[in-house]
């Protein structure tokens, strides 16, 4: 058994958690604590009880939340058996554990829970609502999940963990409201489980709760994902015990006072909205609507993992990204109704990089590949993950980024129902601990679109129509592509040079007959100092640009469009080498004649001899300047 206790300042409430754990008379048990990056003495409580007791295990992580904690223990477990336990919660008694052991093995069933008591000012009951009567089960029973149809209360289950790691089932990436979705999803794939009616768990019921936007956020999404579920499954009072929490007062509330207070998260929270009232429109009238009919009105799900065919390849490049990497794996692994191949290109990492793919690989050898490679640069990586890709998509992750929802599967989906050949998403960016506020300042809102342009289109008229409302982002993180079109192009990053991006996207929607944008802001990109992103170095950075403008200028002029389409395109070229040019102007004779090596083409001639004289003029104009 493998109890799991992710902690987060929590130093007075940890101490009776793990006693309650290490009481427990279930002989074979380990206890995996995650702290996730306190600032209390929480890490010193828990380093306290392990200098005690050899079944206590120590994983200290920067803070990434709760579902992340809780994920990254399941992968470092060793146990039959998983449970979780928050850190100022606790087990009633010692048997708990061994009760919940037998019932699975008796029932042979993957799960097994019990009832959950509640703690609330210093009492211990189980006084519940009648709508949150499934905290407590009125008998032991082999139950099936269709007559149970609950959500709440995960931490009072034990789970095999090769049935957890098998059906990839992993706590989504969210601040709120991630137990739900790990918890419907395990019982809904194991169909039936062992139900005790003694207590297994008790729980502190909170005084307060943090409904900051971003949690609200969070709640329709895993509210979304809960949907998702039920309508797949025919399981009417799931939806609309989702929808009756959807409309309590207290969401309601939040819901209001997050779009209020903080304007700057009103376009996601209400794209959140509007997936959430597509599922619960089909749903709302749910005292007549038969189980037949909500499954009827809920989305086509693909087939994913048990079709054998790959939905799509993930490629992320590595290189040293150890702090980040757990985060990102984990986003890619815990995507649902999908299928993926996670191909991971070590590009000559020297910290543990290696070591945590190889963890990753050895848990999951299905979906994780690894990819081992001399450094050669992000170009090379993202080009070898290329050539490997079996997927009838492809999609690129930073490694130092993650995917912040569940929602992979929807633009597998939006893509095969609209035939594209690549479909756009979004990015919401944060800020890590050691980025300037310049530097955050410059990226803070740079992936904010002002309008979704979702109707299919040719490529360039989509480039065209996002440039000109600014919309326009060629990030290669930000769009699924479909694997066919990039076969037939033939299109790679250019080697070695910085601002790669640009003429890959450039030629990707150039020559893409059906484009379009999903208005879902899946992505989560991290501001960072030391990051490619943020780096500044006028020589490499004008090297780039300078590749990426004749790239994009022999692209541009094989193509021929309407006279609007062609003006924003030539603009898009011109702003690259204007950048060319600023930066060309900044540098000193030797990095300009060692710029001459890249010179080897007429149009590259034209372009140099160009840069050379306005470099000229400019100045001049600063000498006269000077003197007058």
């Amino acid at each position: 058994m493998s109890v799991i206790v992710p902690v987060f300042n929590k130093a007075d409430d940890l101490a009776p958690a793990l006693v309650s754990v290490l009481s427990q008379s279930l002989e074979e048990i380990e206890i995996i604590i995650v702290d996730d990056g306190s600032t209390d003495d929480s890490l010193q409580v828990a380093r306290s009880f392990g200098e005690r007791d050899r079944r206590v295990k120590i994983i200290a992580q920067p803070n990434a939340g709760v579902a992340a904690a809780r994920n990254r223990g399941i992968l470092h477990s060793q146990g039959i058996y998983l449970a979780f336990l928050d850190p100022d919660d606790w087990y009633p008694d010692a048997e708990v554990l061994n009760d919940l052991v037998n019932a699975a093995i008796d029932a042979h069933v993957p799960i097994a829970g019990g009832s959950a008591e509640r703690f609330v000012a210093g009492t211990v009951s189980q006084d519940y609502p009648p709508t949150e009567a499934g905290y407590v089960f009125t008998s032991d029973a082999l139950l099936d999940y269709s007559e149970y149809q609950f959500d709440y209360g995960f931490w009072r289950f034990i789970y095999r963990r090769d049935f957890i790691l098998e059906n990839g089932i992993l706590f989504p990436p969210y601040k709120r409201y991630q137990d739900p979705p790990f918890f419907v999803r395990a019982l809904s794939l194991a169909g039936r489980f062992a139900a005790l009616r003694r207590p297994t768990y008790v729980y502190r019921v909170a005084t307060s709760t943090n409904w900051a936007p971003e949690r609200v956020y969070d709640v329709l999404r895993g509210m979304i994902d809960v949907l998702k579920v039920a309508t797949e499954n025919d399981y009417h009072d799931l939806a609309a015990r989702t929808v009756r929490r959807f409309n309590s007062g207290h969401i309601q509330s939040a819901l209001g006072k997050a779009l209020v207070s903080d304007p700057s998260r009103a376009l996601p929270l209400m794209e959140a909205m509007a997936q959430f009232a597509t599922k619960v429109g089909s749903i709302w009238a749910v005292a007549t609507t038969t189980p037949l009919e909500i499954a009827e009105a809920g989305e086509t799900i693909p087939e994913g993992e048990t079709s054998g065919i790959i939905d799509v390849s993930v490629i992320v490049p590595v290189y040293n990204a150890a702090e980040w990497l757990h985060e990102c794996l984990l986003s890619v692994l815990g995507q649902s109704r999908v299928s993926v191949e996670l191909i991971c290109v070590d590009d000559g990492s020297t910290d543990e990089s290696i070591s945590i793919l190889r963890e990753y690989q050895a848990l999951d050898p299905k979906r994780v590949r690894i990819i081992q490679q001399p450094n050669g640069g992000l170009s090379v990586a993202r080009n070898t993950g290329l050539t490997a890709a079996q997927g009838r998509y492809i999609c690129f992750l930073d490694s130092d980024d993650y995917w912040r929802a569940d929602n992979l599967a929807d633009l597998v989906e939006r893509s095969d129902r609209d035939a594209l050949d690549v479909l756009q998403f979004d990015a919401v960016p944060f800020p890590d601990h050691d980025v300037s506020e310049a530097d955050w300042r410059r990226y803070e809102n740079y992936y904010s679109r002002s309008q979704a342009r979702t109707a299919a289109m040719p490529g360039p008229k989509l480039v065209a129509d996002q440039l000109a409302t600014a919309d326009y982002k060629p990030s290669a993180c930000l769009y699924l592509i479909r694997t066919a079109h990039l076969t037939k192009l033939g299109t790679r990053f250019v080697p070695g040079i910085m601002h790669e991006d640009n003429p890959f996207t450039f030629s990707l929607f150039l020559h893409a007959e059906r484009a379009a944008h999903a208005d879902i802001p899946i992505y989560a990109r991290r501001v960072r100092a030391s990051s490619i992103m943020t780096a500044d170095s006028d020589e490499a950075s004008m090297r780039g640009y300078f590749v990426s403008y004749l790239e994009m200028h022999r692209t541009a002029d094989l193509h021929q469009h309407d006279a609007e389409i062609s003006r924003q395109l030539g603009t898009l070229v011109f702003r690259i080498f204007s950048n060319v040019s600023a930066r060309f102007n900044r540098l000193s004779k030797d990095a300009i004649h060692r710029l001459e090596e890249l010179v080897v083409t007429p149009d590259a001639q034209t372009a140099y001899s160009l840069l050379t004289r306005l470099r000229t003029q400019e100045r001049r104009l600063t000498s006269a300047t000077k003197t007058s």
